[in-house]
């Protein structure tokens, strides 16, 4: 962990990172770096939205399996 969801979301998408995983993350955390790894053709997994809008999060580049 770097610290920062979005940071960690925006290295999968670069390729610097093959997989941000993450449970129970707020989903504004995360909102825009979905899109950003969506658009770079990666893939996204969120599951579980509770109640506070917190998550399970997974994004990979792709390549990773």
């Amino acid at each position: 962990m770097i610290g920062s969801a979005a940071i960690a979301g925006v290295w999968v998408a670069e390729g610097i990172a093959d997989c941000y995983k993450e449970n129970g993350i707020f989903i504004w955390d995360i909102a825009a770096t979905m899109l950003l790894v969506k658009e770079a053709g990666g893939k996204i997994s969120i599951s579980d939205l509770g109640n506070e809008m917190r998550v399970d999060a997974e994004f990979t580049n792709g390549k990773f399996t």
